[in-house]
C-alpha cells in the first residue's frame, strides 16, 4: 500500500465535528511514515510552531528561517528554468539532427534515381547496338 492509501484511511477514522482540519497552524498534526514493511504514526502538538521538532530551526530567527525558504525558492525556480532551457536546447538539437537526415536520404534517394537512370540508359543503347544478351530464333 501506498503512503497516501494509509492516510486516506486515518482521516475517514477522525470525527471532524470534534476535530476541524486547519491547515495553517493545527494544534495537532498527524505524520505517518513508512519505510520498507514498517509503518510509523504518531500525533503530535504544534508540530510547526516548534518548526517540525527539529532543535536547529528552533534555534533560528523567524527572519532567518523566511530568507532560507526564500533561497531555497528561489534554487527551486532556478533549477526549473534551467531544465526547460536545457529541454528546448535537447529539443532543438534533436531537431538540427532530423532535418540533415531528411536532407541526406533525399539527397541519397535523388543520387539512387540518377544511377538508376544511367543503367536504364546503358540497357537501351546496348541493345540498340545489336549486341543485346537475348538470342532469337
Amino acid at each position: 500500500m501506498h503512503k497516501n492509501e494509509f492516510f486516506d484511511y486515518i482521516i475517514t477514522l477522525i470525527d471532524r465535528s470534534k476535530h476541524p482540519v486547519e491547515y495553517k497552524n493545527p494544534d495537532l498534526t498527524i505524520l505517518l511514515e513508512i519505510s520498507n514493511d514498517l509503518l510509523c504514526f504518531t500525533v503530535v502538538r504544534k508540530y510547526y510552531e516548534y518548526r517540525s521538532y527539529n532543535l536547529l530551526a528552533l534555534c533560528k530567527s523567524d527572519e532567518e528561517l523566511r530568507l532560507e525558504k526564500e533561497k531555497l525558492m528561489y534554487l527551486q525556480n532556478t533549477a526549473h528554468e534551467r531544465k526547460h532551457k536545457n529541454e528546448n536546447i535537447s529539443n532543438n538539437i534533436v531537431n538540427e539532427l532530423l532535418n540533415d537526415k531528411n536532407e541526406i536520404l533525399k539527397d541519397n534517394n535523388l543520387s539512387l534515381n540518377e544511377e538508376d537512370d544511367d543503367d536504364n540508359n546503358k540497357d537501351t543503347r546496348n541493345d540498340m547496338d545489336g549486341d543485346s544478351d537475348v538470342d532469337l530464333i
